[in-house]
């Protein structure tokens, strides 16, 4: 039957100009795109909701660091060489 409902979608494309490849891999393609879709905002979700709590976190350890008159912070990477070369000039 898939066989028979092929070719008539095939035959009827065809009168519209349209060349139509295998139907059902066209599906199984679009279900695909789907689900990876899903997986994409649940990634999002799970990644903003992360971010979220370490910021808190981070937010907390930064106010307890204040407080203290022995801490020092230094920043992390290639700011911190450019603000050294720039007192030095």
């Amino acid at each position: 039957i898939s066989q028979r409902v092929s070719e008539l979608v095939t035959e009827c494309a065809a009168q519209f100009g349209l060349l139509l490849d295998d139907i059902s891999i066209t599906e199984q393609s679009r279900q695909a795109n789907v689900t990876a879709a899903e997986g994409d905002a649940r990634t999002g979700d799970l990644i903003g909701k992360a971010l979220d709590e370490a910021g808190d976190a981070a937010e907390g350890i930064a106010n307890q660091l204040s407080k203290s008159r022995n801490s020092v912070y230094l920043p992390h990477g290639p700011q911190m060489l450019l603000n050294i070369i720039g007192a030095i000039q």
